[in-house]
C-alpha cells in the first residue's frame, strides 16, 4: 500500500482542515473513502506535528552522517587512494544513503576523469522543505466502523497507546514482573498472571485515587516510586507502671507530597 498511500496523502495535503479535539489541541485532518485489499474502508490522514518535528530531526541526522562520509570519500578520491571502480562507487554509495528519503535530498555525482574519479553532491534544501510540508507527520488511519465521527476515529487510534502501557507494565519486571516465571505447570502459570493482572488493576486503582483525591498530575508509576521513600518505624516506650507502650510513626515527609499520601491513607499513622 506504499505508493497508494503517497499518492493519497498527497491528494490530501491541500484539503486538510482544521479538527478540534479539546480546548488544548487542534488537528488538521482530511476524511475520504476508498477501496482498500477489496473492502470499502474510512480513511483518516492526520498531521502529527510532533511526529512531524522528529521526522525531520531524525533525516538532519542521516544526512549530516551521509554528508560525513561523503566528505571522506571525496577526499580519499581527490587523493588518488581509491582503487574501486566507477560502478562500483556508484552501487556503494546508493547502498549508503537508501532510505530516509535521502535520495531525494542528496545528489551525488561521480565523473570519471583522466586522472581518476572526481565527486560532487548537493543538499537540496528545498526538497527536504518541501518533504516536511507533503509527506512527513502524516498518519493514515483506516477502519470499516463507517458511521465513527473522524474524532472519535482519532480517540480511538490513541487509545491503543493506553492498551500498549498495559503490557509494559506487565513486563516491568520490578513491580509487577510477570516474567521471568519459575513454573512449569499450566495451572501455576495462569495463576501467576491472575495475580500479575490483579496488581496492575489495584495500582490502577491507586492512581485513580491520587488523581480524584489529591489533584495528582503524575504517571501511573509515580506513586510508587513515591511510596518506596516513605518509611515508619515502631518505637518501644516505657509507659505507666513498668508497662510497655509501642507506637508506629513515619519520618518527615516533604509538604508537597502530604495530600497525595494522604489520599492514599498513609499518614493515618501518627507522624513526628
Amino acid at each position: 500500500m506504499a505508493a497508494s498511500q503517497r499518492q493519497l496523502v498527497t491528494e490530501a495535503t491541500p484539503q486538510m482542515e482544521p479538527l478540534v479535539l479539546s480546548d488544548e489541541e487542534t488537528v488538521t485532518v482530511y476524511r475520504a473513502r476508498r477501496v482498500v485489499w477489496g473492502t470499502e474502508r474510512t480513511l483518516v490522514i492526520l498531521c502529527s506535528p510532533r511526529l512531524q518535528q522528529g521526522q525531520r530531526r531524525g533525516i538532519e541526522q542521516h544526512l549530516a552522517s551521509a554528508v560525513r562520509w561523503l566528505d571522506e570519500l571525496k577526499a580519499t578520491l581527490d587523493h588518488g587512494r581509491q582503487r574501486r571502480t566507477l560502478p562500483e562507487l556508484e552501487a556503494a554509495i546508493r547502498q549508503r544513503i537508501r532510505g530516509q528519503h535521502l535520495p531525494e535530498i542528496l545528489h551525488v555525482e561521480l565523473k570519471s576523469k583522466r586522472q581518476g574519479i572526481e565527486l560532487q553532491y548537493k543538499v537540496d534544501t528545498h526538497a527536504l522543505d518541501e518533504l516536511e510540508r507533503t509527506w512527513l507527520g502524516r498518519l493514515v488511519l483506516m477502519t470499516d466502523q463507517h458511521e465513527w465521527s473522524t474524532e472519535e476515529i482519532i480517540r480511538t487510534y490513541r487509545g491503543q497507546s493506553s492498551a500498549e502501557a498495559v503490557f509494559r507494565s506487565l513486563k516491568d519486571p520490578l513491580r509487577l514482573a510477570i516474567r521471568p516465571q519459575y513454573h512449569w505447570t499450566d495451572q501455576k502459570i495462569h495463576v501467576h498472571a491472575f495475580i500479575c493482572v490483579t496488581a496492575y488493576l489495584l495500582s490502577t486503582l491507586v492512581h485513580l485515587t491520587a488523581k480524584r483525591d489529591a489533584d495528582y498530575n503524575g504517571s501511573a508509576d509515580s506513586p510508587f516510586e513515591l511510596l518506596t521513600t516513605v518509611r515508619s518505624v515502631k518505637m518501644l516506650r516505657q509507659g505507666t507502671k513498668g508497662r510497655a507502650r509501642i507506637t508506629e510513626q513515619l519520618e518527615s515527609i516533604a509538604p508537597e507530597n502530604t495530600s497525595l499520601l494522604e489520599a492514599l491513607a498513609i499518614t493515618a499513622l501518627k507522624r513526628r
